[in-house]
């Protein structure tokens, strides 16, 4: 890829402590997973957090819209830099102007 953007959405990096079993292997999970994105993340050119207040475990699908919702105002705080990072980027293989139809064919189609 030449652009990597990541949004990373996780709302687990709060420890609660655990009452039973289940809450237990639940925070196991997120503990697992939380390495596992950071190990991704390092070779991202750009993280986006959306910061999700407050947050949603693991199991709480009834918040998918405003997990949504945060997503969509944090790309569009970052617009600019979005922009910046991929005109960067793709001006080093395009020969000619650089327009914004240019970069849309090539990030998203």
């Amino acid at each position: 890829a030449d652009v990597v953007i990541v949004m990373d959405a996780a709302t687990n990096h709060v420890q609660q402590k655990p009452v039973n079993g289940m809450q237990a292997m639940i925070r196991a999970l997120e503990i697992s997973q939380n390495e596992h994105t950071h190990l991704r993340l390092k070779n991202a050119d750009m993280v986006l957090n959306p910061g999700i207040a407050p947050p949603v475990g693991v199991l709480e699908f009834q918040h998918k819209r405003r997990c949504a919702a945060a997503g969509v105002r944090t790309v569009l705080k970052a617009r600019e830099e979005l922009c910046e990072l991929m005109q960067t980027r793709v001006k080093a293989k395009v020969q000619g102007p650089l327009t914004l139809r240019h970069l849309f064919d090539r990030f998203f189609l």
